[in-house]
């Protein structure tokens, strides 16, 4: 069950870190 918990963090973690980037991209456009 830890393990599931921390592969849903990471996760959650990659995607959060993909949406700001793309602000920040669609910011300098």
């Amino acid at each position: 069950p830890k393990e599931n918990l921390l592969k849903i963090n990471i996760s959650n973690v990659k995607t959060e870190d993909i949406e700001r980037g793309v602000k920040l991209l669609m910011s300098h456009l």
